[in-house]
């Protein structure tokens, strides 16, 4: 699949895509000058949206995805590094409502 047809059915656009290709979040393969997508790029993609939307980093992003493709997503390093960063995240949210609740009061 190219660039268009994968940005338009994930509902991203082509330059959101075009960035995460340059940044390294995904991964996808050149032949010919154009890049063709892959079920592991759109599982990626999914994953980047996803983790976005729990506002972790672009930073944070790439080493979770890249721990997942050095070691398997279903490893336990990786799994270990996902919860560490979600335990963080965690944290961050409970002081930032234990901050909006002393507001509130």
């Amino acid at each position: 699949m190219r660039i268009g047809e994968f940005s338009e059915r994930h509902g991203v656009t082509q330059d959101t895509v075009r960035y995460y290709l340059d940044k390294g979040l995904l991964v996808a393969e050149k032949s010919g000058g154009q890049y063709r997508f892959r079920e592991a790029d759109r599982i990626d993609l999914e994953k980047i949206i996803e983790l976005k939307q729990l506002d972790f980093s672009l930073t944070e992003i790439q080493k979770i995805l890249t721990f997942q493709r050095l070691s398997g997503p279903d490893s336990d390093v990786s799994r270990n590094l996902y919860l560490s960063f979600l335990e963080e995240k965690k944290k961050e949210v409970a002081k930032e409502l234990s901050k909006y609740n002393k507001m509130n009061d």
